[in-house]
């Protein structure tokens, strides 16, 4: 008999549910189901126009690339930040643009005194601070939602210094939920964002980039040059729209299981592991081991393995998925997992935990 495999390396590997891939079956191939996803997504953007990318990381490099239309540019961006970290630093690398980063806080912000004092007005030994990235939630803080009144008086610091405010929303449909809001309440403090469609929704393909109609024009002529044109994706779009109108409940439902993870895994807390169920605000939830990086490394290898005393002690063999984040161990919650994957990974992980004798 198989293992039980609860795969919770990342919400990116999110299955169509029966029901959505007979949206998809159904589904005219052509641009008609395209450009109705296009146009669901500005609406509930709050946005002018919306347009769609194969990947969250080609969305962001094209939303700098709208935004920065001149050399000798530069873009800021918290130091913990998925665009900083884990997309190649394109921005320089194929745009021409200088990334400043930010120390990035625990709860996903940044001291808006420093960046102030970060932003530059270009003299003429300078960049000139064009846009600020932000994340929302927050991957490395662990699905951390950034607060409405923080968005504003950051928003309002980039208006007064004519910059603009562009959001890695990956996982923006989670912050709605997560507050208890429209997404255009958060959204109307950034000029522009992203919003990963194989994430929350379940959607087999894409992501979206929203803002006002002249920056989408850029953006989907940049889209062109990196060869992220396509044709023929109805079913593609078939398949957002389903998941789109139904978010709010699978979303709250993945949120409800990150909760019950983290509260059946808080008693494993010690001088070495920390778990804060407290601070579990989304589908993500982070453990964090003061330990040397190859016991790490092989902890989360074990989590994939099995004894013949774990089989008898929990009755079956399980599997528990998961992804490293520097010394954290990061487990997502998507619409594929239910209470039963829960249970099985909270059996195993205290039981490999308490093997270990932290």
């Amino acid at each position: 008999m198989a293992p039980k495999y609860v795969d919770m390396r990342s919400d990116t590997f999110s299955k169509p549910s029966q029901a959505m891939r007979e949206a998809m079956a159904n589904a005219d191939v052509g641009e008609t189901m395209v450009l109705a996803l296009e146009a669901k997504c500005a609406k509930i953007f709050g946005k002018e126009k919306a347009l769609l990318v194969p990947t969250g990381t080609m969305g962001n490099l094209l939303s700098v690339m709208a935004h920065c239309q001149e050399r000798g540019l530069e873009v800021i961006m918290g130091d913990k930040s998925h665009i900083y970290l884990f997309e190649q630093g394109h921005v320089a690398q194929l745009a021409g643009i200088f990334p400043r980063s930010v120390p990035t806080l625990k709860d996903g912000t940044h001291d808006l005194t420093t960046l102030a004092e970060t932003i530059s007005s270009g003299g003429i030994g300078d960049c000139r601070t064009k846009v600020i990235c932000l994340e929302n939630t927050h991957n490395r803080c662990g699905g951390k939602i950034l607060p409405l009144d923080y968005l504003q008086e950051l928003y309002n610091l980039a208006q007064e210094n004519d910059i603009k405010v562009h959001v890695d929303g990956a996982r923006i449909l989670n912050a709605s939920v997560g507050l208890g809001v429209p997404v255009s309440d958060i959204t109307k403090f950034c000029d522009s964002l992203t919003c990963c469609l194989n994430k929350g929704i379940g959607a087999p393909f894409g992501s979206i980039v929203a803002g006002t109609e002249s920056f989408i024009k850029r953006v989907e002529r940049s889209r062109k040059a990196l060869g992220g044109e396509m044709s023929q994706l109805g079913m593609e779009a078939a398949a957002a729209l389903y998941g789109l109108d139904r978010f709010e409940e699978s979303i709250q439902k993945d949120h409800f299981l990150a909760k019950k993870l983290v509260n059946g895994l808080k008693n494993l807390s010690s001088s070495v592991v920390t778990i804060e169920p407290e601070e579990d605000q989304t589908n993500l939830v982070l453990i964090k081991i003061d330990k040397e990086m190859s016991f790490i490394t092989n902890l989360k290898k074990r989590l994939m393995t099995t004894t013949e005393a774990e089989v008898k002690e929990l009755g079956k063999e399980i599997h528990v998925g998961c992804k490293l984040l520097g010394k954290d161990i990061r487990f997502a919650i998507c619409c594929n997992i239910n209470e039963e994957d829960i249970d099985d990974a909270i059996k195993k992980v205290c039981y490999v935990f308490n093997e270990i004798h932290f």
